[in-house]
């Protein structure tokens, strides 16, 4: 299953593209730079990934990839 999430804002730069996800590092002048990076390790754990992708909308786009759950047969 994936999502994507698309925004029309300004984008990002291609330093702040190239670290996005690492802890600690932020681009807001009170950010603490944790939730990209908190929300990344989670997909990784359930099996799936959160990748920058180019956005239709100008700005920024992310992908949320999480395994799908199979249907349980009877239920």
């Amino acid at each position: 299953m994936a999502i994507e999430i698309h925004d029309s804002g300004p984008g990002l730069s291609d330093d702040a593209a190239s670290s996005l996800f690492e802890p600690t590092i932020t681009f807001k002048k009170d950010g603490m730079g944790l939730g990209l990076s908190i929300v990344k390790k989670n997909a990784l754990l359930c099996g799936g990934d959160v990748t920058l992708v180019a956005s239709e909308l100008g700005g920024t786009a992310f992908r949320v990839t999480l395994p799908a759950i199979p249907e349980e047969r009877g239920a």
